[in-house]
């Protein structure tokens, strides 16, 4: 088997624990499975420092062939993309090491490990929908954290609530942390239409959502009514969209 690896300069003494995921990341002592649905995460600490791991599983056949001869993998990226972020002083946890592990040419396995993050997920916004009081000053930050993403030109394609994190401190100041960055683009300069299209991936209620284009409407200083009709109606066609394949997925089976 074929190991490809990168470890962060100043994590270097992790270097044997990272080579040995292939291996052990199943049977880990001490970790906490974080999140198991497509991919697994756990969290884990080693020699005094807190770690994230996260172990790619879900992968196509095409996309293994792919990923090793044409393009990076999903760990690669993900480290890759979490350094650009930094240097645009955008929030993200620090990544540690990316690990890929082949045969022949073909991705077997993939991992991606970053230090543990004491954010909050800004999906309380879905958990708590009635609480407006609490929520509107959290759903403002986000706004503006999305305003700043793409005045930057990051493209976050997988952007929804539960990708963002946030640390309120005792002056009720948000700052932010953006995840699962694998899927990302960096452009010089984003379109009004590029905009509008990446909000409407945003996963929570209508009523959120209406608000959230509010805001970023009048933190970027772009005609509200008409920049909110078009991200309700890019909404409403995604969902459309949505609904479609998955009433054709259900029919095949």
């Amino acid at each position: 088997m074929r190991v490809e690896f990168i470890i962060h300069p100043q994590y270097a003494h992790l270097s044997e624990f990272v080579l040995s995921l292939p291996e052990s990341f199943d049977s880990l002592a001490k970790a906490a499975v974080l999140r198991d649905v497509r991919n697994v995460t756990k969290a884990v600490k080693v020699n005094g420092i807190r770690l994230v791991i996260k172990s790619y599983r879900h992968i196509s056949w095409l996309n293994r062939r792919a990923y090793g001869t044409m393009r990076e993998s999903k760990a690669m990226r993900a480290y890759h993309y979490a350094e650009r972020l930094t240097a645009l002083g955008i929030g993200t946890p620090r990544p540690i090491a990316a690990i890929d592990c082949f045969s022949g040419e073909v991705l077997v396995n993939s991992f991606f490990v970053s230090l543990y993050t004491d954010y909050v997920s800004a999906d309380v916004v879905n958990r708590y929908p009635d609480d407006a009081e609490q929520l509107c000053p959290l759903m403002d930050s986000v706004a503006g954290f999305i305003v700043r993403l793409h005045a930057c030109g990051v493209l976050h394609h997988d952007l929804n609530l539960s990708n963002i994190l946030f640390y309120k401190n005792s002056r009720g100041e948000y700052d932010f942390q953006v995840i699962d960055i694998n899927r990302m683009s960096f452009k010089r300069r984003l379109t009004t239409r590029q905009r509008i299209e990446n909000l409407s991936t945003l996963a929570c209620s209508p009523a959120a959502y209406a608000y959230i284009l509010h805001r970023y409407a009048l933190l970027s200083k772009i005609p509200e009514q008409r920049f909110e009709m078009q991200g309700l109606l890019s909404r409403l066609m995604r969902d459309r969209r949505k609904t479609i394949h998955n009433a054709l997925k259900t029919r095949k089976k």
